[in-house]
């Protein structure tokens, strides 16, 4: 089993994960999913014995990742993992995995080497006391829970204790109680039964803990730099009735680069991410881009509980909206209190904005509190962003959250305090029920894009405020900007829930509301699709045919103002053997226009990649769009062909 721990369109990078203790212990890895033409990539964190496990880490992690889920990974999918892992810790024994292009529609399946000679549970343990030196006691608790479960190896007694304290310095005393008895229980001679029998006595008789403390943690220094790179051919071309046109031909080149030092008390880390496309027929609309998604140093002091991470990073917590350039410092005054300060200049386009944007900058500071009653933990932030000269946004506003076994929820609110206006407001719930069953519940409430006074460029000949200002008053821009921004929202019903061990059906009903804008600045109206509905419904299926094969059959109807759209997929994921894999897909789609003829649309695409020397990948992908009109009018039918070769090298 694994958590889904979010979904996007563009491709995730390390420096989009949220640096969560809670992960550390656990392998977090890329797949990917094609929705029709829409390719999905999923971050996966695992793995874990049973769903009860799997939910109890999404409890954990569902504050920053609201939208989370547990779903089941097939043998194939574990042992693809180490191909596409993203690292976000210090932990040298795996070499760090590697996001995939954006053209991909189903995982890379590579092998890489990861040279260690630790155990499963060895590398457990060791987290464990990691987490326990850093006074992550929550993480540890799970961590040791987590290795006992698996057995009793050699790395179970030390485990045991440790499990018993971490709860009892989080003053769960009748929980330690338990642990220390079950220890003398089992192992009632040694050094370790003489300590626990001094904190045994001391919960019982409500003194002090044991004066005789463990030997704190101490690894030896390692430095290591992994990564990967990658490029790939795409292109396109569109046969009509009048013709043939070549719509895309590109060299995607990707570069994913990572350094970690970790010391005996600090941990650095470094990393850069960067692409370019090359476009073969390069014109003014559609000129070569250079991304620089991430170059950022992050350092961190386990014994002070101070943070600082400098560069081009990603935040989504906080009252930060996402990419920016510019310095995040934390510091934990006190065990359950961790304050965060940042500030720097955000970034809209990685591909334009390769150097610092000076126009816009911000400054904000945020609270984190928790775990409080074994369940509640709480966010509140403020932060002010400047425009030259005037302000951008000024937002308050927080997070409350609670994880417990069988349910969680999320609430999050964003207000603008400079416009008077919300800016978000999200709300979540997950209930876990008997027999493997998972029901979620989303509303979300939101300004689009967010409000800013940088809006008021939209449509405008003026790329910047200052220029706008030698036109318009401050009063103008601020009505310009509160125009072109419009309110969604969206709500959403789902539930998931395994059919057999191999087979498991999930579906959802999504409303969306999304307003429009009205006319000013020399900018149209936008009007207002309305409220539009959405079911879909999916059946996956794992090592049907072959062990390691992967099947998803998805049936999605969308009810909209002016089109109705019935949607049919079909993905299959097959071994052929070791080395090679084939993953045919079909999509057929058919929209009810009220304006124009109804279209069909049939899309049946291949995929094959092939493993060579454990650490490189070649995989070519084809297929074809084809479109048509229905009735008796339709004078023939547009084709879409695209064609795909690339490689990746892992080192």
């Amino acid at each position: 089993y694994v958590v889904t721990l979010m979904s996007s369109q563009d491709p995730i990078k390390a420096s989009d994960v949220a640096n969560l203790e809670v992960l550390r212990p656990y392998r977090l890895y890329i797949t990917l999913f094609r929705d029709g033409n829409v390719t999905w990539y999923r971050l996966r964190v695992g793995f874990f014995a049973n769903a009860t496990e799997a939910k109890q880490l999404l409890t954990a992690v569902r504050g920053q990742y609201p939208l989370a889920w547990v779903a089941r990974a097939t043998k194939a999918e574990v042992a693809a993992a180490p191909a596409t892992e993203i690292k976000i810790f210090a932990t040298p024994e795996a070499p760090i995995g590697r996001t995939s292009p954006p053209s991909e529609q189903t995982p890379v399946i590579v092998m890489v080497i990861a040279f260690s000679s630790m155990t499963p549970a060895g590398k457990l343990l060791r987290e464990g006391r990691r987490a326990m030196t850093d006074g992550q006691y929550q993480t540890a608790i799970k961590i040791f829970s987590d290795l006992l479960e698996a057995g009793q190896g050699p790395e179970a007694q030390e485990a045991r204790e440790l499990l018993g304290l971490a709860r009892e310095r989080l003053g769960q005393n009748d929980l330690a109680r338990v642990e220390y008895q079950a220890y003398l229980a089992l192992y009632p001679k040694g050094e370790g039964a003489d300590r626990v029998r001094q904190r045994l006595a001391a919960l019982t008789t409500a003194q002090a803990a044991a004066t005789k403390p463990l030997k704190p943690f101490e690894e030896k220094e390692k430095f290591d730099v992994s990564g990967s790179f990658s490029q790939f051919s795409h292109r396109d071309i569109a046969v009509a009735t009048d013709g043939t046109l070549d719509i895309s031909s590109s060299l995607f080149s990707y570069l994913d680069v990572t350094g970690r030092y970790r010391g005996q008390r600090v941990d650095i880390r470094s990393q850069l991410s960067t692409s370019f496309r090359y476009d073969f027929e390069t014109t003014d609309s559609r000129p070569d881009q250079l991304r620089l998604s991430a170059l950022y140093l992050d350092m961190r002091d386990r014994d002070h509980g101070l943070l600082a991470v400098l560069g081009r990073q990603s935040a989504s917590s906080g009252g930060v909206l996402g990419r920016f350039d510019g310095a995040l410092l934390g510091f934990r005054p006190r065990q359950r209190w961790k304050v965060n300060i940042v500030g720097g200049y955000p970034v809209e386009l990685s591909s334009t904005a390769t150097l610092p944007e000076r126009e816009r900058r911000f400054a904000g500071i945020n609270l984190d509190m928790g775990t409080f009653a074994d369940y509640w933990d709480f966010n509140v932030f403020v932060i002010r962003q400047f425009v030259n000269p005037i302000v951008d946004r000024y937002a308050l506003g927080g997070e409350v959250r609670y994880s417990a076994r069988d349910q969680t929820y999320l609430t999050l609110v964003d207000y603008d305090i400079d416009y008077n206006t919300l800016n978000s407001f999200l709300t979540v719930g997950n209930w876990f029920l008997p027999g493997g069953t998972t029901l979620n519940a989303v509303y979300d409430y939101r300004t689009a894009p967010v409000l800013t006074t940088t809006n008021a460029l939209i449509g405008q000949p003026e790329t910047s405020i200052a220029e706008l200002l030698l036109r318009l008053t401050e009063p103008e821009i601020r009505q310009l900007a509160q125009d072109r921004t419009a309110i969604v929202r969206t709500a959403t019903l789902g539930a998931a829930h395994p059919l057999s061990p191999k087979i498991q059906i999930n579906g959802d009903i999504m409303m969306l509301n999304q307003g429009g804008t009205v006319a000013s600045g020399g900018v149209a109206e936008v009007v207002s699709p309305g409220t539009e509905f959405a079911y879909s419904a999916n059946l996956i299926a794992s090592d049907l045919m072959k062990e390691g094969d992967i099947v998803i059959l998805g049936l999605r109807y969308a009810n909209g103002r002016v089109t109705d759209t019935s949607s049919l997929n079909f993905n299959l994921r097959y071994p052929l053997t070791r080395a090679w894999r084939a993953s045919p897909a079909l999509g057929v789609d058919y929209r009810a226009n009220e304006t124009i003829p109804d279209q069909i649309s049939v899309r049946p695409s291949i995929r094959i990649d092939y493993r060579w020397l454990t650490a490189i990948t070649f995989d070519a992908e084809t297929g074809v769009l084809w479109t048509s009109d229905v009735g008796s009018n339709s004078v023939g039918a547009d084709k879409d062909f695209f064609f795909e070769l690339g490689y990746r090298i892992d080192f």
